[in-house]
């Protein structure tokens, strides 16, 4: 895709999967209460992270990364685990695991049909600035997406967003952090269905980037992070 101009207000592209028509779009501004987030991948043969209990919130989107459920038919999902370096991926693999392989003899999977994607404008100008390099904080503040979905998602949970925590009482506190993300380890396939929970806390906040301690690797892209409030609220950010 070609880099476009901005609109005004904050411009989205629409992916549809059936048939690889893209659509651009704006919505008004609204304040970011949200945070995106930077952590650094570590290796993965030496992840310290628990399994977690699985979650149908949570959505597998197999070798691409971790999405999680905000609505009826939506899943949200960081944007470049559904645009690559310069085009959107043509099909995704969106999976909600029942059971981890480990805990059950039979892995109940439900696989769910993806429509359409949308992504921030921002996002695809920024990466048309520079393809072939790693990620900029302009890459990072943009990095977030909307996967519709055909199915009904009702029945598996969500995540509500709009909870805010104040950003003062997290930078470099103790207040810790966690992370859900689905193992990815292109060497042994069977560990992608596993779902992984780390935990840390927030090193810095510079604007709407926050970067944390949390262990993070290939296949987190896109899970939800959360803090816990002092009435044991789950307060669901992103990244």
């Amino acid at each position: 895709m070609q880099k476009a101009a901005a609109t005004g207000g904050t411009d989205y592209v629409k992916y549809t999967y059936a048939t690889g028509q893209t659509q651009t779009y704006t919505l008004p501004e609204i304040p970011p209460y949200n945070y995106a987030s930077y952590a650094m991948s570590r290796s993965l043969s030496d992840d310290p992270r628990e399994t977690a209990s699985p979650d149908t919130a949570v959505v597998n989107i197999g070798f691409n990364g971790t999405g999680f459920i905000i609505g009826d038919h939506e899943i949200m999902t960081a944007a470049h685990v559904v645009y690559g370096g310069t085009s959107f991926c043509s099909s995704m693999n969106l999976m909600i695991n029942y059971s981890n392989p480990s805990d059950s003899a039979v892995n109940t999977v439900v696989h769910l049909t993806a429509i359409s994607a949308h992504i921030p404008l921002d996002f695809i100008n920024s990466r048309a600035d520079h393809p072939n390099s790693g990620f900029y904080e302009s890459d990072i503040a943009a990095d977030y997406a909307i996967i519709t979905v055909q199915e009904d998602l009702s029945e598996y949970g969500k995540f509500y967003l709009g909870a805010q925590t104040n950003s003062t009482l997290l930078n470099n506190s103790n207040i810790p952090v966690h992370v859900l993300g689905y193992y990815y380890y292109l060497e042994d396939v069977s560990y992608d269905s596993i779902l992984k929970k780390s935990s840390g806390v927030v090193n810095s906040i510079n604007s709407n980037v926050f970067t944390t301690s949390a262990y993070v690797t290939g296949g987190t892209s896109g899970g939800p992070i959360y803090v816990e409030s002092s009435f044991g609220v789950q307060m669901e950010y992103f990244k």
